[in-house]
């Protein structure tokens, strides 16, 4: 655990062993345990937070965040689960069910007379797969869903530059930085054959 915990800090140090290291990788391998359960076992659901046009008095879009009700501990926040799931690689089947519910969600709004844009935050692992756009692509057609009903979220105050550079040049743009992009407009640009810097 001191190995570990000396990596974590970055290169060129040491760091002598602990209890208290002990009981954080206990903390990490019981996340890891009961977020593999969450998956399986269909613990997490979404919650859908509207984004408003404040002048028009109406909704532009719901943004689909993620919800976990552990079955012993009750409700766990985001800010306690998603980074351990970013750590240990489980984000990309979270991520992907999050994509999958959120699009089959927004396509029953669709069918019922408001097709209302749902917002999709991705991850940093999600972006690093070669077959990001042919897994949304996919994700869209078994919805049922035009590609302009989708909204992937970006957070620069997060992500590294480089992981957003990488998403803008697989739907071939690139930019700096970007908040939110309609899949149905990145579509275009990648078909289009643009390659151009938003500034």
């Amino acid at each position: 655990t001191a190995m570990y915990h000396a990596k974590e800090l970055g290169r060129d140090n040491c760091q002598f062993y602990s209890a208290a290291l002990t009981e954080r990788a206990m903390e990490r391998m019981d996340m890891e345990r009961d977020l593999r359960a969450a998956i399986a076992e269909g613990q997490f659901r979404l919650a859908f937070q509207p984004q408003f046009d404040v002048a028009a008095g109406r909704v532009l879009s719901l943004e689909a965040l993620i919800r976990w009700r552990h079955p012993v501990r009750g409700p766990v926040s985001p800010m306690a689960f998603i980074p351990h799931a970013e750590a240990n690689g489980l984000i990309v089947p979270i991520g992907q069910w999050v994509l999958e519910t959120a699009c089959e969600a927004a396509a029953r709004w669709r069918a019922a007379g408001r097709p209302l844009r749902v917002a999709v935050n991705l991850s940093p692992l999600q972006l690093k797969a070669s077959d990001l756009v042919e897994t949304v692509l996919r994700t869209l057609d078994v919805a049922g869903l035009p590609p302009s009903l989708l909204e992937l979220v970006d957070r620069p105050r997060r992500w590294d530059i480089g992981f957003i550079r990488r998403f803008m040049v697989t739907f071939g743009l690139v930019s700096s930085a970007f908040d939110f992009l309609t899949f149905g407009a990145l579509l275009w640009w990648l078909r289009a054959g643009e390659r151009e810097f938003q500034t």
